[in-house]
């Protein structure tokens, strides 16, 4: 879906005529399908035939609600959730995010083996243990950005100049 995206931006120099009513319906329908894969599992209770379409059409929907969300956004149809988006000031966390990504199941991992015995989900315990989760996946990708990601990328940028 990406690549499809990319190869729209690339070859569609002009943006084409969206009528407004078109354009809000394609935001409701993206909008939709992300809050339907994100909560539409809500009870965890899904019979057989509905996990396997759920697994095998949810990342495909999702990148197709994506696609339009990023459409929009650069043909400026919605500059709003554009300017949302380009704001400078979440731009480290925008670098910081893909790290955390790839960390936090390490942390998740480790903390889950600390426990000693079995604990009782309630809605308290699963927030602190979310938010601290998070916090830590975010100091630990700050740090391994740090060391890692950026003295790469400055090499990179050092290797691939314009002379």
């Amino acid at each position: 879906m990406g690549m499809l995206t990319g190869y729209i931006i690339y070859f569609k120099k002009t943006p084409p005529k969206v009528s407004g009513i078109v354009n809000l319906l394609l935001w409701i329908t993206s909008v939709s399908i992300i809050f339907g894969l994100i909560f539409g599992v809500w009870d965890g209770q899904l019979s057989v035939p509905a996990t396997a379409v759920y697994v095998s059409l949810g990342h495909t929907a999702w990148g197709a609600a994506l696609i339009w969300i990023t459409l929009s956004c650069y043909w400026g149809y919605s500059p709003f959730i554009n300017n949302l988006l380009s704001y400078r000031g979440i731009h480290p966390l925008s670098r910081l995010s893909y790290c955390a990504y790839l960390v936090h199941p390490v942390i998740m991992m480790i903390t889950s083996f600390q426990l000693e015995a079995p604990i009782h989900l309630q809605h308290g315990i699963i927030i602190t243990v979310f938010f601290g989760n998070a916090v830590l996946s975010f100091i630990l990708a700050f740090f391994i950005s740090l060391l890692l990601e950026a003295p790469v990328i400055k090499l990179l940028k050092l290797a691939f100049r314009n002379k």
